[in-house]
């Protein structure tokens, strides 16, 4: 957290003002002794209680005023976080059809916790005559991630109703997202408040959108791009949408994604978001191993690094958590290599051919699918030497 958002406070003793004070008095009077009759002790005790009152009321300001501030002035709104959804069946005693009216209230008996939690019938829930059930959508009184994951409840009606027989849980409830809070909500907000006005280079498009959604963790945009192939189009620019793991936001975003940069960008501009390519990747490799090393562990560790160097959370990203990265087009063959000799206990590689899931493998670069490709892990395949230790 920035300090000059959260400076340390200041001083609210008065007695400890009062002695700063005299101490500065000192510096030019080093036989200074202020009395209590003194009319300089009294003014400077009186001055210094005031001051005391002022810094302490200073402290009591929240950090959630920038809330304000940042949803009103820079139209940066805190995420407000969101209920977890889940699906329910209800049966009735019988087929003369009912209505469960919207709102009614359901408790959810997590098995796995014990833990209690209240969901509310998203829309009427109309029961045909001539049929003994229907589904509904149920969301979680409070917003968060406490009432996601949760699977088989015992469900029941808080409010009892004789028409209801019972209430079964139908997959499991999801989509709930905490409120963010003053300290992620800040590092947005400054962030926000360091960007131009108007963004016009395709990194301004990416830190906007990452601020303006918290939702996005990796984005990219790439200059002078108009989908689907005009690379060198003046004023426009087009981008990828990413959650932590790699994948596409595009389907549930893009959408609002595009319609926020259309009131930010200078008139003219145009800017897209691109829906994600994904190239499998398959990798077949022989290797041997050193002294003291287990093949089988040594196979499960190269092949799991593989997998994370091919993995959409992490491409083009080499250091961080991932987030920033750069416009990357091409799987490498020697940096597969390197990948996996960097592997510990991988004594060197026998044999490697990579390529396109499905298709031919060779010793040579793959290139990638895509304006902005991504890769995924396919197929990959290690063998260690056979007279390695299998374990």
């Amino acid at each position: 957290m920035p300090i000059y958002i959260n400076p340390p406070g200041p001083p609210t003793d008065p007695d400890e003002l009062a002695q700063g004070t005299f101490d500065v008095i000192r510096e030019s009077f080093p036989r200074y002794s202020p009395r209590e009759s003194q009319l300089a002790t009294i003014v400077i005790t009186a001055l210094t209680l005031r001051a005391s009152q002022i810094n302490d009321l200073a402290q009591m300001i929240p950090r959630s005023i920038f809330r304000y501030f940042g949803a009103n002035v820079l139209n940066l709104p805190p995420d407000a976080g969101a209920p977890a959804e889940a699906v329910v069946v209800v049966f009735t005693r019988d087929t003369a059809g009912y209505t469960i009216e919207a709102e009614r209230e359901f408790d959810f008996n997590d098995p796995a916790t014990g833990q209690h939690h209240t969901f509310a019938l998203l829309q009427d829930l109309v029961i045909p005559s001539g049929q003994s059930s229907g589904s509904g959508v149920v969301l979680a009184r409070d917003d968060g991630t406490q009432a996601n994951n949760i699977f088989n409840a015992t469900v029941s009606p808080i409010d009892a109703d004789d028409s209801i027989l019972r209430v079964d849980q139908q997959g499991a409830s999801a989509g709930g997202v905490d409120e963010e809070d003053d300290d992620d909500y800040l590092d947005r907000l400054t962030t926000r408040a360091s960007l131009p006005v108007r963004p016009v280079w395709a990194s301004d498009f990416a830190a906007l959108v990452r601020v303006q959604f918290p939702q996005i963790f990796r984005t990219l945009f790439i200059d002078n791009f108009i989908p689907p192939d005009i690379y060198n189009a003046e004023r426009a620019v087009a981008g990828l949408i990413l959650d932590a793991d790699g994948n596409d936001l595009e389907p549930t975003l893009g959408e609002d994604v595009e319609a926020y940069l259309k009131t930010q960008r200078e008139w003219g501009f145009i800017a897209n978001i691109l829906s994600a390519t994904y190239t499998l990747v398959d990798a077949t490799y022989g290797f041997t191993i050193n002294s003291g090393y287990d093949a089988q562990d040594v196979k499960t560790r190269s092949q799991d690094a593989l997998a994370a160097y091919l993995s959409p959370a992490r491409w083009g990203s080499s250091e961080g958590d991932g987030r920033d990265f750069t416009l990357k087009t091409t799987v490498y063959f020697w940096e597969i290599v390197t990948v996996l000799n960097n592997v510990i206990g991988l004594d060197r590689l026998t044999n490697l051919t990579i390529g396109v899931n499905g298709g031919a493998q060779v010793g040579t670069d793959v290139q990638l699918a895509g304006a902005i490709p991504l890769p995924r892990a396919g197929t990959i395949s290690g063998t260690p030497d056979p007279t390695a230790n299998l374990g």
